[in-house]
């Protein structure tokens, strides 16, 4: 690939960047080029089956009450852990996938008229609102997330959650860290 690259005068650095010489651009003095891994070092890659990974699948149909934790409540929220290890400080148990990978991935269900009551994080959280709609209240005012809609909300904002619709709602939300604090509830 690196060969047929160069045929079309691409050059590929060490530090990433990509150089088009059939565009006029030229390596930058002091710059090395990438060595492309070969032999043994080539041969080392592990080839994943589909059984491997098939175990990097959290099927929908997997989510159990035993799963939840987190910002699961009596209010009708669940929250399901999908990647991240157990984490005793939310008291949820380790998603299905489970190694570390400096965030933790979750799933939130609030059933119609479920809340979450006002919280903050010592962590980055996104949320992503797989389907339907949230509303988030914060101290500067209120305002309501549809499906496909994203939120990056920031450390320490003190918010609460709600479903006011008559659907419920499906939210994902990734929050940094393998192991991150416990919600700080009001």
């Amino acid at each position: 690939m690196f060969d047929k690259a160069k045929q079309f005068g691409l050059v590929l650095l060490d530090n990433g960047q990509l150089i088009d010489t059939h565009s006029g651009q030229s390596v930058p003095t002091g710059q090395a080029l990438y060595i492309p891994v070969s032999g043994k070092e080539l041969e080392a890659f592990r080839t994943l089956t589909l059984e491997d990974m098939s175990k990097n699948i959290k099927r929908n149909t997997e989510y159990a009450s035993r799963d939840t934790g987190g910002l699961t409540n009596e209010q009708g929220a669940q929250e399901y852990a999908v990647i991240g290890s157990q984490n005793n400080d939310e008291k949820i148990p380790a998603g299905k996938i489970s190694r570390p990978h400096n965030f933790q991935l979750r799933r939130l269900m609030l059933g119609c008229g479920a809340t979450v009551a006002k919280h903050s994080r010592e962590e980055h959280e996104v949320l992503f609102v797989h389907r339907g709609s949230l509303t988030i209240t914060t101290d500067k005012g209120a305002f309501t997330l549809g499906t496909g809609d994203l939120f990056t909300c920031p450390i320490g904002l003190s918010r609460s959650f709600i479903n006011e619709s008559n659907e419920p709602v499906d939210i994902i939300i990734v929050r940094g860290g393998d192991n991150p604090s416990a919600a700080i509830f009001d």
